[in-house]
């Protein structure tokens, strides 16, 4: 799923570091590196 907005995104890496608090595994490890990496560079792209 895409998200589009920079709350969503956020809301997603709460929600899978949640996951990974719970149940360390790699998916999860794997989807929670990818999200923040698209949420960083989504607040990124709204400073400049």
């Amino acid at each position: 799923m895409l998200h589009k907005t920079a709350q969503e995104r956020y809301t997603k890496l709460k929600k899978v570091f949640a996951r990974l608090k719970s149940n360390f595994n790699r998916d999860d490890l794997d989807d929670f590196i990818q999200t923040a990496i698209h949420y960083a560079n989504g607040l990124a792209r709204l400073h400049f």
